[in-house]
């Protein structure tokens, strides 16, 4: 049963990628955790579990997993060393049929991956990954009768996203969840693999929540219509951006969300109340201030109002890579450059709808994943409420 818990995360990382630096301080003790008989319990992840009868490897297991010396635990702060790994085991532990076992891992996420995760959450991740995807990777280890769902796990009252993998290898069923939860830049998997999903459910039931830690909302609820709200009477409110003087709809039966870290142009993004499938995002960029005197005397522009005229097709690309489909339109009175640019990232591609003025010196943007036909007519319909004042 080793194999199947290395592979498991293994299909983990397909859906990941690397690159991300730590900006917080953590010692060994807080991010690996401690073990007190049959408790472990993880105060930086804000979880622990109680399992009975199980051996959790011990702390030169979880070195020598890691690649690192033994003297790793004793660190008052390892964010250097977070900096220079990938992917990091935190716990692992095999029950004594050695039938079952568990790990936790943390995994680096580049700005391109947590851009997509700000734009369709991490359960629209796991659906781009594609089953085929994954089956594809099974089959190819020589895995058989495999199937794959995304689904919600709970932990303690708490839902996250989610997906159960089963498989056939020489002779043995192998059932898997793996759950999925956003730390800063960092993606916690905890995956629980066993004989059955009953024993597999059984395990995950001994996990607990200690805190609230995490940093992005991984709570999911069932998709609602997108123009009608949650009760289809809800009425659309305003969002003002103070430094822009941008004013636009929030759409009946959206929100505004929190953004996963903070970006340079990427301001706020809003998504459809209880899930994130899909969000709009709205952002800026201080063109004029970006401009040194010397460009804006060789450009001709004397005030900020001169920069409005430059929006066109060739300042979508240089600024947003935007390449595809690109017109320029008004949309009710507001001169906008709309167009289509691709993000990949961990082998996924996500196609964005992007859209773009200019306004005393500021560049202003939209943008939305161009995954879903149902929200295109919110996406305009946002644009049509933009005004300025």
């Amino acid at each position: 049963m080793k194999k199947m818990i290395l592979f498991v995360t293994i299909i983990a990382f397909a859906v990941s990628c690397i690159g991300a630096a730590c900006a917080e301080t953590v010692d060994a003790h807080h991010l690996f955790g401690t073990v007190t008989g049959d408790v472990y319990e993880n105060e930086y992840l804000g979880i622990g579990c109680k399992l009975d009868g199980w051996y959790y490897y011990s702390e030169e297991d979880i070195a020598a997993a890691n690649q690192m010396a033994r003297d790793v635990f004793s660190s008052k702060d390892i964010g250097a060393i977070l900096n220079n790994v990938n992917v990091l085991y935190l716990m692992m532990a095999e029950f004594s049929n050695g039938m079952e076992n568990v790990n936790i891992v943390l995994q680096h996420e580049n700005e391109t991956y947590m851009s997509m995760v700000d734009a369709v959450g991490v359960e629209g991740l796991l659906n781009m990954g594609g089953k085929d995807y994954y089956a594809s990777m099974l089959e190819q280890a020589g895995y058989s009768n495999i199937n794959i769902d995304i689904t919600k796990i709970s932990i303690g009252g708490a839902e996250f996203s989610g997906m159960q993998v089963s498989y056939d290898f020489m002779g043995v069923t192998a059932c898997i969840k793996q759950v999925y939860s956003l730390y800063g830049d960092y993606m916690m998997i905890l995956t629980v693999c066993g004989p059955s999903y009953e024993n597999v459910d059984d395990v995950l039931s001994r996990f607990y929540i200690l805190q609230d830690n995490r940093t992005g909302k991984t709570a999911l609820a069932d998709q609602q219509d997108p123009n009608t709200g949650m009760n289809g009477t809800a009425q659309a409110e305003y969002y003002y951006d103070r430094e822009t003087g941008a004013h636009f709809m929030i759409p009946a039966g959206w929100e505004e969300k929190a953004l996963s870290q903070e970006w340079d142009i990427i301001k706020m993004k809003m998504s459809p109340v209880n899930e994130e499938v899909v969000s709009i995002m709205f952002g800026w960029e201080d063109l004029w201030d970006a401009l040194s005197a010397s460009q804006r005397s060789a450009m001709g522009l004397k005030s900020r109002k001169d920069l409005d005229s430059l929006l066109n097709a060739e300042l979508l690309s240089i600024m947003f890579g935007v390449d595809k489909d690109v017109e320029m339109r008004s949309v009710s009175g507001v001169p906008f450059g709309i167009g289509t640019v691709s993000q990949t990232a961990a082998g996924l591609t996500m196609d964005l709808k992007v859209a773009v003025t200019i306004r005393d010196g500021y560049v202003i943007m939209f943008q939305m994943p161009d995954l879903y036909e149902d929200y295109r007519a919110v996406f305009d319909a946002v644009l049509e409420s933009v005004y300025f004042n």
